[in-house]
């Protein structure tokens, strides 16, 4: 999510991409501020979820990481 207790979701992902740069990150989030989706998209997000647009979205989401690390 964009917005954590310890960490934002933005910072988050910069660690992940140094980590792990191979790592599909998906921000499943209620938020939908133009901003924070433009940011995390520039930086290497595979998707960004609105949490009120349901199963069907996060699933394709994964299904889309799943066929990028095959």
């Amino acid at each position: 999510d964009i917005r954590m207790p310890d960490i934002d979701g933005l910072t988050f992902l910069e660690k992940i991409n140094q980590k792990w740069p191979f790592c599909k990150v998906i921000f499943l989030t209620g938020f939908s501020e133009f901003d924070y989706v433009q940011t995390a998209m520039r930086n290497r997000a595979l998707d960004y979820v609105m949490k009120a647009e349901g199963d069907k979205a996060i699933i394709e989401a994964v299904k889309k990481a799943i066929n990028i690390i095959k």
